[in-house]
């Protein structure tokens, strides 16, 4: 089993532009990597709702998954994002009951969803952070200056990198949004 590295919930980037994702941004702990999750329209306002405590007339999946959770007698222990491939994470919730502990696929955007219901750590592994995360405040590279140099915004394609400024922009995150616009100019000018 890889090292797991502990993450906090830091925000979630709304954007009503409809042609545009929303973004989960996570953070690991004691650091000044993040990692940004895009998610679409529809999660986006699911888990917006939720964390502004604003109830549904009817009861969304993941608060169904949630009710249906406590009354089986599980526990939901942790969040594990355990894979980032060319934009594309992958999570499991990880349960247990008096049999064992349980495994389940899940969506990162649905587990966080649960993870914020049911405030359970969110943890990721080395390999996640050297493909996916950002260092966002140039005065503490040091501090993760193991990572490897392609795990800034390089790794991220051009497609995500463009809704991500558009995101910074409208959220007026300008240090973010001058960082992305920089890797966007270094990208073109290689062309």
């Amino acid at each position: 089993m890889p090292e797991k590295i502990e993450l906090k919930f830091i925000c979630l980037l709304e954007n009503k532009n409809e042609d545009l994702p929303g973004c989960i941004l996570l953070g690991v702990l004691n650091s000044d990597v993040k990692i940004p999750i895009l998610i679409g329209e529809h999660e986006t306002e699911t888990l917006a709702l939720s964390i502004k405590g604003i109830k549904r007339r009817r009861p969304s999946a993941q608060d169904l998954f949630v009710e249906l959770l406590c009354c089986s007698g599980m526990t939901l222990k942790e969040v594990f994002i355990y894979h980032y491939d060319a934009g594309v994470y992958k999570a499991e919730l990880v349960m247990e009951n008096r049999n064992g502990m349980y495994r389940i696929d899940s969506r990162p955007s649905d587990a966080i969803y649960i993870q914020q219901k049911l405030n359970v750590p969110i943890y990721t592994t080395r390999e996640v952070l050297d493909e996916a995360g950002i260092i966002t405040d140039k005065e503490k590279k040091k501090a993760v200056s193991n990572l490897k140099p392609k795990n800034r915004l390089s790794s991220i394609d051009i497609y995500d990198l463009q809704k991500m400024l558009n995101i910074a922009i409208k959220n007026e995150d300008y240090e973010q949004a001058a960082q992305i616009h920089a890797e966007i100019k270094h990208r073109s000018e290689q062309k």
